[in-house]
């Protein structure tokens, strides 16, 4: 590379310049002189500006003077500059030598090696010294959502026991975002009061969805009963018609009920039957 002083570039562009087009008269010499001025600049000068002495660039270019130079159309963006060096060599500078020369990807391409190496040795050592954790204490525990929100402490722990009480737990990274984006209280005990409010209505949930189920019908899952907020709806009609659990459970007991009655009858029925025949 060229940073490296290890080559000069000769762009392909340049078979398109007429600067150097070798059918003009002293082109391949001009081109000559195009390249071993750069590979010359590239050894021993820096970022495109070399000091020669005025022997040394005349044998090199094969010249008698700098007006041969200054004439020479493929060089017109390399200036030459006599009386700067006190030791009386001629300045070459080259005008978009950076744009054009130096290879600005190598230092992007070694800044990402460092960068993977750091995070190897990193690694490694995390590997031999694993971090210390006091003892008597708990990691913390961390839940990501579906949109790679954390979920921790008491927010993550609120949101497990709604899960446990609404019994179905698919889709629930999910169901963390919709239990995030809740509209929550500031004050702590409003917050308090509208999680036991979101849980016992999990839990009327649960008791509901086997009856929604018997019926054909899909149940909601927690992200879609979390954005309804369907805690809400209490009185909400079951999928028999029925408007709570309490309903459904005074509904069994009446049907059990009826039902003892009607053994008893048939107990007594069958009990006269027999003293009759007995008699």
């Amino acid at each position: 590379m060229a940073d490296q002083k290890k080559w000069f570039k000769v762009w392909t562009s340049i078979t398109s310049d007429d600067d150097f087009d070798p059918s003009r008269q002293g082109g391949l010499i001009g081109l000559g002189r195009f390249a071993i001025l750069g590979a010359y600049t590239a050894l021993h000068g820096e970022k495109g500006k070399v000091d020669i002495l005025p022997a040394t660039l005349f044998r090199l270019l094969q010249v008698q003077n700098i007006d041969e130079l200054s004439c020479e159309l493929a060089l017109k963006n390399v200036s030459f500059e006599e009386g700067k060096n006190r030791y009386g060599k001629i300045v070459v500078t080259w005008k978009n030598w950076q744009k054009y020369q130096e290879d600005s990807t190598a230092k992007d391409r070694m800044k990402t090696l460092r960068a993977k190496r750091r995070g190897e040795e990193k690694r490694r050592e995390e590997n031999i010294n694993p971090p210390v954790v006091p003892q008597g204490t708990v990691e913390e525990k961390v839940f990501l959502s579906a949109k790679k929100r954390k979920l921790t402490g008491k927010v993550l722990d609120e949101f497990e026991q709604f899960l446990t009480a609404f019994a179905y737990r698919s889709g629930k990274a999910a169901a963390a975002d919709s239990w995030l984006q809740i509209a929550w209280p500031k004050d702590e005990e409003e917050r308090q009061s509208l999680v036991h409010h979101i849980i016992e209505g999990a839990k009327r949930e649960a008791l509901r969805r086997p009856d929604i189920l018997r019926t054909g019908n899909t149940p909601k899952m927690a992200q879609g009963w979390l954005t309804g907020r369907r805690w809400e709806d209490e009185n909400r009609p079951y999928a028999n018609g029925h408007t709570d659990v309490i309903s459904i459970l005074q509904r069994i007991g009446a049907e059990d009920e009826d039902e003892n009655k009607d053994k008893e009858e048939r107990h007594s029925q069958m009990f006269s039957l027999t003293d009759r025949r007995l008699s």
